[in-house]
C-alpha cells in the first residue's frame, strides 16, 4: 500500500482524529488535507468519504474559530450530500448540521446562501430537532 492508496486515507484520518481531540490542530490539519487529496484523487470529488474528509477539515477549522475558511469545505460537503443522498439520510443530517451550526458564525452573507441553497426543502431533522426553512 502506498501513501496514495485509498485505504491510506482512514488511517491518516483516524490519526487527525486524534490529535483533533488532543487539541493538537497543527498535526491535525496537513493528515486531514491528505487524506482529502487521496480521497479526491483516488475516489472522486463526489465520493461520501470524499465529504467525510470535507467535513472533518471544516470542523477542525470551525473548532479553532476559523469560520472563513472551513466554510466552502462544509459548503461542498452539504452540496455533494443533497446531491447524493436523501435528506432523511444520517451523513445529510450530520454534515446539515454541522453547516448550520457554522452558519451562525459567518456574516450574514453565508447565512443567506447557507439557507438559500436548501430553499427547496421546507423543513429537515437533524438529529431529531426540526427547522423550517423559508
Amino acid at each position: 500500500m502506498g501513501v496514495s492508496h485509498p485505504d491510506t486515507a482512514p488511517c491518516l484520518n483516524n490519526l487527525a482524529a486524534l490529535y483533533k481531540r488532543q487539541g493538537r490542530y497543527a498535526k491535525a490539519e496537513p493528515l486531514y488535507r491528505q487524506a482529502l487529496a487521496i480521497r479526491e484523487e483516488q475516489l472522486g470529488t463526489t465520493h461520501l468519504d470524499t465529504v467525510t474528509s470535507l467535513n472533518n477539515l471544516a470542523t477542525l477549522y470551525a473548532k479553532q474559530g476559523r469560520y472563513v475558511e472551513a466554510e466552502p469545505f462544509m459548503l461542498r460537503a452539504v452540496t455533494i450530500c443533497l446531491a447524493s443522498l436523501n435528506i432523511e439520510h444520517p451523513q445529510s443530517q450530520r454534515i446539515l448540521e454541522n453547516y448550520l451550526t457554522l452558519s451562525t458564525y459567518i456574516p450574514t452573507e453565508m447565512s443567506k446562501h447557507s439557507f438559500a441553497c436548501l430553499s427547496d426543502k421546507s423543513t429537515m431533522t437533524p438529529r431529531g430537532r426540526t427547522f423550517a426553512l423559508t
